[in-house]
C-alpha cells in the first residue's frame, strides 16, 4: 500500500523471465524525470517438488544500478510435498536512492538458491509517492486455481495506490489471468518451462502485478481470476 503525495502516476514498467537453474536476473528499465518517484519490483521463485525454509534464506537480493533495494514482503512457501514451492517477494527503491538517476538502468536479482522452475520478474516506476514505507502489507496463499488468489488490505491515505505481486505457475495458459475489474495491470510474464511439466502445463512461474487506486481509506479487496495452479 502506498501513500500518495499528492496524485501518483505511473511512469514505466519492465519485466524478465529465467529458466530453471538460474541464480540470478538482470535487465533494464528506463527511469523517467520527476518528483517523488519509487520503483517497486515483484519477483517470483520457482521450486518444482523441492523443500525451501520460508522464508528463503539466504535471501534474495535486488539492485537498481547497484544500488541495494529495499526488501518488503514475501510470501510464504506451501507445506504440500507434491506441488511446487513458489515464493513471491516485493523489493522497493525510492528517490533517495535514485538519486538523480534518468534513463535506461540495470536491475538486477540475486537468488542464492538456484530455482528448479524459473523466475520471473516485473518493475514499475512511479511519480508522486510519499517517500515512507509502505502504510500496509500482506500475504495471501491460494492452492489452486480454486478459490482465485484475493487478499483484502485496509489503506490509510486517501489516494493510496494498493499494488500487488502475484506469484503462480503451472499454468497451461502462459497467463496469470486477469486482475480484479478494479485493478490496472501492470505486467503479466511466465517463465520458460521448469523441470515439471505435467497435466499440459509448461511448468514456467508466472509473475504478474496490478494496482489499483483508492480515494476513500479503509478496507479494499485486490485479487485475480486465475488459470494457474498456485498463487501468492
Amino acid at each position: 500500500d502506498l501513500p500518495a503525495l499528492a496524485s501518483i502516476a505511473l511512469d514505466a514498467t519492465s519485466t524478465q523471465t529465467a529458466p530453471a537453474s538460474t541464480t540470478s536476473l538482470s535487465w533494464n528499465h528506463v527511469l523517467g524525470s520527476g518528483g517523488n518517484r519509487m520503483v517497486v519490483c515483484g519477483v517470483t521463485f520457482g521450486y518444482n517438488d523441492t523443500a525451501q525454509t520460508s522464508p528463503l534464506s539466504p535471501a534474495p537480493t535486488m539492485t537498481f544500478d547497484g544500488v541495494v533495494m529495499t526488501a518488503s514482503v514475501q510470501a510464504p512457501t506451501h507445506a504440500q510435498s507434491s506441488t511446487a514451492k513458489i515464493f513471491s517477494q516485493i523489493f522497493y527503491i525510492s528517490d533517495a536512492g535514485l538519486g538523480s538517476r534518468v534513463g535506461s538502468y540495470t536491475v538486477a536479482v540475486t537468488v542464492p538458491t538456484a530455482v528448479t522452475g524459473g523466475a520471473s520478474a516485473g518493475c514499475t516506476s512511479m511519480f508522486g509517492v510519499n517517500q515512507a514505507a509502505p502504510e500496509a502489507t500482506s500475504t495471501e496463499y491460494s492452492g489452486s486455481s480454486t478459490p482465485a488468489p484475493s487478499i483484502t488490505l485496509t489503506t490509510i491515505t486517501a489516494g493510496d495506490w494498493v499494488i500487488d505481486a502475484l506469484a503462480g505457475g503451472y499454468g497451461s495458459s502462459g497467463s496469470a489471468g486477469a486482475p480484479g475489474s478494479a485493478q490496472t495491470l501492470l505486467y503479466n510474464v511466465q517463465s520458460t518451462a521448469g523441470s515439471k511439466t505435467t497435466g499440459g502445463s509448461n511448468g514456467g512461474e508466472i509473475s504478474a502485478g496490478s494496482y489499483e487506486l483508492v480515494a476513500t481509506p479503509g478496507p479494499v479487496t485486490i485479487g485475480w481470476t486465475a488459470p494457474l495452479s498456485q498463487g501468492r
